[in-house]
């Protein structure tokens, strides 16, 4: 059984799904009602793209913290549980982990983040390609992107729609900067109301109703999307659990299965060849198999374009020849 709440905090398209399975088939007590594999053999509206791990099923699902205080309050659960929670970006997270505090009096976060962009990339590629109904979920970004559905539209307007908005509409998770001014205020605000209140209405405010203000986290650990298709990653799950005393774990399955939840993530050669093709701008399958990563790769040249040429209209390897043909 859990001794602590475990927040997995990510965008979507970081395999935190994954990760709440392999924790909850190596806990001891959960792991017999968890399912041996937990991969999505195909593509459908229920489980996501080809590759999720959403065959696990997450109770309550991943979902923004205040959806997941609201799930609380109305489910009130007495045992610990393992909580996905979605971060779009820093101030995102940054209220993530604040709320988390003044919930949860010994949490264990663990933030899944991109460290370069790159990385990055192939999150949002995971996102849209196999989880494309967090972007119909969310109005503003669906208006911005104009395009009816994620999962079919292979046309140029399409991408040129990627292009142009990737910065305004897709994650960007870096770990939490646990000295940044709006950290310390969101912190600050919650230490004054407890402390305040705590100091004159005791019998309202103390420790036995509410979190005791404390400035960081005790257990925040931070993993890089890339770690998580490494052969390393058992072992670092397991070092946090042993550290945090979250419970009882065996992760010898967990450990014989990772090749083949890794096997089933077919977009992770984007990170190899989106490298390989800076050095030699020579375009492959991959590289033209979805509008979403032909964006990718435009928004690597296109700065080095003419600036009298309307990419927009063009094909990728137009474009591509183009750009070989002014540059070389």
């Amino acid at each position: 059984m859990l001794r602590k709440n475990i927040y997995l905090m990510y965008p979507p398209g970081y395999s935190g799904t994954y990760i709440s399975w392999l924790l909850s088939k190596s806990e001891l007590d959960s792991a017999v009602d968890t399912v041996d594999n937990p991969i999505n053999p195909s593509t459908n509206s229920l489980y996501g793209g080809s590759g999720t791990a959403h065959l696990h099923h997450r109770n309550p699902t991943h979902l923004a913290i205040k959806h997941l205080m609201y799930w609380l309050v109305i489910n009130k659960p007495t045992e610990k549980k393992i909580f996905l929670v979605n971060a779009w970006d820093a101030p995102h997270a940054v209220l993530t982990v604040d709320h988390i505090m003044n919930i949860d009096k010994d949490p264990v976060i663990i933030h899944l983040t991109a460290s370069n962009e790159d990385t990055r990339a192939l999150g949002n590629i995971h996102a849209l390609i196999k989880w494309p109904l967090y972007f119909y979920g969310r109005h503003e970004l669906y208006a911005k992107l104009k395009i009816e559905d994620f999962s079919t539209d292979f046309s140029i307007e399409a991408r040129n729609s990627y292009v142009r908005e990737y910065e305004n509409c897709f994650p960007d998770s870096k770990p939490v900067d646990f000295d940044s001014s709006f950290y310390l205020q969101m912190r600050e605000s919650y230490n004054i109301w407890y402390t305040m209140r705590n100091k004159f209405n005791p019998h309202e405010v103390n420790s036995s109703m509410y979190v005791e203000a404390q400035q960081t986290p005790k257990h925040y650990f931070n993993i890089d999307l890339l770690q998580i298709y490494d052969t390393s990653i058992i072992n670092r799950i397991r070092q946090i659990m042993n550290e945090t005393d979250s419970g009882d774990f065996n992760f010898d399955y967990a450990e014989q299965f990772h090749p083949t939840y890794v096997a089933a993530q077919q977009h992770i050669k984007y990170v190899a060849e989106i490298s390989q093709f800076r050095k030699d701008k020579i375009l492959t399958a991959y590289l033209c198999s979805h509008p979403f990563i032909e964006a990718l790769v435009i928004r690597e040249i296109m700065n080095q374009l003419p600036n009298d040429y309307h990419w927009a209209n063009y094909t990728l390897r137009e474009i591509v020849d183009t750009h070989n043909k002014y540059i070389l």
